[in-house]
């Protein structure tokens, strides 16, 4: 087997397409031959809509099932819709049984309602019963996204029982980085990395050479905490237990990392206001639903200012019409103050760096920095909008100091603003990072026009009387 180099990728793509355009499938099976399974699930990303399943045929025809069952384990969401949804029933449970149970799982999940009752209801094996178990949880938590796939031995064992047990299970088990070790009941009571047993004599028991000290999850815990703790202690499996300390599966490394990669991603998609549904369908009419609630809720926010430079304002621009020329700055710069404060205060909590013990300093910190920037930027505008007003307006250099003020003021507050609303959401287990993009954008829309107008009110009436 081989893998793609980077260089050797678009080259490859190309030898592809047209080879799917001519319908070769000997020749599609033997370009891919040489290739490593996670490779050919990556050019699946390269290819169109109608396309992904043509290649996904040639696969089950010319590779071994298990060859293509990784593959479909493998792909982008977008990708394994487009094939699963045309795949027989028939096919999808030969592709399942060949699947990892927590990968089979989280498939079968994310099927549509009927169908996925009726694969399970087909499913005739084994892992038939494992799968029924996995579906129980949820599939953000520990128990969604765990394995059986794991070895386990009685605390009564010895070191020879114990490899003897590995040697058994070598081929079925993907990764073994630890044994963990339970008691009568199958209560977890140690974690033995294999390491350590392979280094044990045969005839010792490996009571004598456990670790009793265990570092484990619970199966309702979140994925995002599962992989805080892995990412903390630096281990490459954790267990996962029940109410009553029985094990119940196992978390690897590889696990973690599509977990750390899935929480980014969702972050980041609601950040810009919409979900990770966007990624599986390609209806513009679907994406567009997607994006629009947050779009209305700038709308909203756009309306509002209307109506408070009606009541606030309408009197000042009257009479002051320059004002009106540093609107747009104003609010820009706020909103990006805003977005800054809020995403520097998410990643925060996602890392655990800040917590709810140390946010007043997270907060304040974040407010003096917007401070410190609208004072350097007021300066400068300010400055700018005396000219301006003076010269090109004909108009009172004091509105310069009204657009530095302004930018003083309404910096520090989106600044707050954008630090604390990620702690207020998280208080009330809502995820704080719908504290940033258009809800903070808006939020400070809507401040930076009372902060600008109530500024100008009290400092020209002041100023020129």
């Amino acid at each position: 087997m081989s893998f793609i180099m980077k260089d050797s990728k678009n080259g490859l793509i190309q030898q592809l397409r047209a080879l799917l355009d001519d319908d070769n499938a000997a020749q599609i099976i033997k370009l891919l031959k040489p290739l490593r399974h996670e490779d050919i699930s990556d050019l699946f990303r390269s290819i169109d809509e109608e396309e992904k399943y043509k290649l996904f045929s040639c696969l089950q025809k010319g590779f071994p099932r298990t060859t293509a069952a990784q593959v479909l384990e493998d792909l982008d969401p977008r990708s394994e819709s487009i094939v699963v949804k045309k795949l027989l029933d028939k096919e999808l449970i030969e592709l399942i049984h060949s699947m990892e149970d927590d990968n089979a799982a989280d498939l079968i999940e994310e099927l549509p309602e009927q169908r996925s009752k009726r694969i399970l209801n087909l499913l005739r094996s084994r892992q038939d019963d494992t799968l029924h178990e996995l579906l129980q949880y949820e599939g953000d938590t520990a128990g969604g996204v765990m394995t059986q796939d794991y070895i386990a031995v009685r605390d009564t064992a010895t070191v020879q029982q114990a490899l003897l047990k590995i040697r058994r299970r070598a081929k079925t088990n993907r990764d073994i980085y630890n044994i963990f070790i339970i008691d009568h009941y199958h209560h977890l009571v140690g974690i033995l990395p294999l390491r350590n047993l392979l280094r044990a004599k045969g005839r010792e028991s490996v009571s004598n050479i456990f670790h009793h000290d265990v570092i484990k999850v619970h199966v309702d815990a979140d994925q995002e905490e599962v992989a805080h703790i892995v990412r903390k202690y630096d281990i490459l499996s954790v267990p996962v237990v029940d109410n009553d300390n029985k094990l119940v599966g196992v978390i690897t490394v590889d696990d973690i990392i599509d977990i750390i990669h899935e929480e980014f991603t969702e972050d980041i998609l609601t950040m810009a206001g919409t979900n990770e549904d966007e990624l599986i369908t390609t209806s513009v009419f679907n994406i567009s639903r997607l994006r629009l609630p947050w779009l209305l809720t700038c709308f909203i926010g756009s309306a509002l200012n209307i109506f408070i430079m009606h009541w606030i304002g309408e009197d000042i621009l009257a009479n002051i019409l320059a004002l009106s020329y540093f609107i747009p700055a104003l609010i820009a710069m706020g909103g990006n103050i805003g977005i800054q404060s809020s995403t520097i205060t998410i990643r925060g909590l996602t890392t655990g760096r800040i917590d709810s013990h140390n946010w007043f300093k997270a907060v304040f910190r974040e407010t003096r920095v917007g401070f410190t920037l609208g004072l350097i930027i007021g300066v400068i505008i300010g400055g700018l909008g005396a000219v301006i007003s003076y010269y090109l307006f004909k108009q009172s250099p004091y509105i310069g100091l009204v657009v530095g003020i302004s930018m003083v003021i309404g910096s520090s507050f989106s600044a707050f603003t954008g630090a604390i609303m990620p702690f207020i959401l998280s208080r009330y287990n809502v995820d704080p990072a719908k504290a940033a993009g258009p809800f903070v954008t808006t939020a400070n829309d809507i401040s930076g026009i009372i902060i600008y107008f109530l500024t100008a009110s009290l400092l020209l009436t002041f100023l020129m009387k």
